[in-house]
């Protein structure tokens, strides 16, 4: 079972399976398994959809054999041609449909009057280059039902609202530091501070309040945007709990440089400590619904 309580995927597909083929040997197959997995299945075998088998498996297949242009953001694919040669890229991007042609054209500093080869490619070659380029990009389905919290603000927020959910998130984690210097935040943000501190009211281990003070550090590189540097590592290790072919299909949404700060707080050693999640999740939680107070007020003022 997920983290969450539902189902994983890789059990619903096998679920899947076993209804559309296994028929009455079921039961024997599921056994096979060993008693306590068997028993788990059949349990959760309760709470999968009533959707037919088949259409369920071909509908995921179908999502996943190719990643979707629409949910790739354009960075992903000049990062897959930048270490090709330049006739390949000159060949994917002659192919390519705007405004991905363009976007192409203008991170590889490529000339549009230089995409026309001198002699026309061999056919078999070209086909490879331009279904083969783009293989380290996977798709999946739009949405699942054991997506955590956190894939759901990567893939469905907007740019924007992502970037302030990052400061929020940011805000409920300083909001830990007693000693914090409030002054240097404007009012707006120590009004935010004072919300979460009292949300967050309670005693706190002292190694989570060290690890917040460490993470407020290294985010001080970002300048301005260091708040939101460090909601990107609290995103980024809750992120790490996900499935790892779901994690990489959200981050494809967002700009290459930030899925890879996003994967390296993912990566971190802190990520993989229970407490340390269970307070991220606690920061993600006030920032989304903070997130939705700051949007309301907006809307009324």
């Amino acid at each position: 079972m997920s983290a969450s309580g539902t189902i994983s995927p890789s059990d619903q597909a096998l679920l899947a399976a076993f209804a559309a083929w296994a028929g009455t040997e079921e039961p024997a197959l599921l056994l096979r398994l060993g008693h306590q997995r068997a028993r788990m299945l059949l349990e959760a075998k309760r709470t999968v959809s009533s959707v037919d088998p088949i259409t369920s498996l071909q509908a995921s297949h179908k999502a996943q054999i190719t990643a979707d242009p629409s949910r790739v953001h354009p960075s992903w694919y000049v990062r897959a041609l930048q270490d090709e040669s330049p006739a390949v890229q000159r060949s994917v991007a002659e192919a390519a449909e705007e405004p991905l042609r363009s976007i192409l054209l203008r991170e590889l500093r490529l000339a549009a009057a230089e995409l026309k080869p001198d002699r026309p490619p061999d056919p078999e070659v070209l086909q490879m280059a331009q279904t083969l380029w783009t293989e380290r990009l996977v798709g999946d389905l739009p949405s699942r039902d054991d997506d955590p919290p956190a894939i759901n603000a990567l893939v469905c927020l907007s740019e924007r609202r992502l970037y302030q959910l990052h400061r929020l998130m940011g805000l409920a984690k300083l909001s830990m530091l007693a000693d914090l210097d409030r002054e240097q935040f404007g009012r707006a943000n120590r009004s935010r501070l004072h919300h979460f501190a009292g949300r967050l009211a309670g005693p706190i281990d002292p190694r989570l309040t060290r690890l917040a003070r460490n993470d407020w550090t290294a985010s001080q590189p970002f300048g301005r945007h260091a708040l939101a540097g460090l909601g990107l590592t609290t995103l980024g290790r809750l992120l790490g709990q996900a499935d790892p072919h779901r994690l990489r299909w959200a981050l494809q949404h967002r700009p290459y440089s930030i899925a890879k700060r996003l994967r390296v707080a993912a990566s971190q050693p802190q990520a993989m400590v229970k407490a340390v999640i269970a307070w991220e999740g606690r920061f993600l939680d006030l920032a989304l619904e903070r997130l939705d107070f700051d949007t309301l007020e907006r809307s009324i003022t």
